[in-house]
């Protein structure tokens, strides 16, 4: 005995649809996480650097790059005595490591911003 029944998904357009966008919503999504992070972490780093002329702590900066693997941010200084003071020297003193300390102080906050990001666009699934 055979029987013959037919099959409908409900919304597997909308499914489709959703992820179709998926990919360039989560880059779009990432690439400004990645350039939020950036500048919380430069932050960081630059409330954590010695403020004797201030030179240095307002030369600390971001720079994102967007490739077609994603976003990369680098966080750094153009002044040449910067990594002497993140370092230390024998003739100018203990290392400060504001870089090193930046860095982990905003850790919590860069990877929460990554988690909405992410979070804003699943959330979105449940809609279709």
């Amino acid at each position: 005995m055979s029987a013959n029944f037919e099959v409908s998904i409900v919304g597997l357009e909308r499914l489709r649809a959703w992820l179709l966008a998926a990919p360039a919503r989560f880059e779009s999504a990432l690439w400004a996480a990645t350039e939020e992070g950036a500048q919380i972490e430069a932050d960081a780093i630059r409330a954590d650097t010695p403020q004797l002329t201030g030179t240095l702590a307002s030369s600390i900066g971001s720079i994102v790059t967007r490739g077609p693997g994603g976003a990369e941010a680098a966080i750094g200084t153009p002044v040449t005595y910067g990594p002497f003071v993140e370092r230390g020297t024998r003739q100018h003193g203990a290392a400060r490591h504001m870089f090193q300390h930046g860095a982990q102080a905003s850790t919590p906050e860069v990877e929460g911003r990554f988690d909405s990001a992410i979070r804003s666009i699943t959330s979105t699934f449940g809609n279709i």
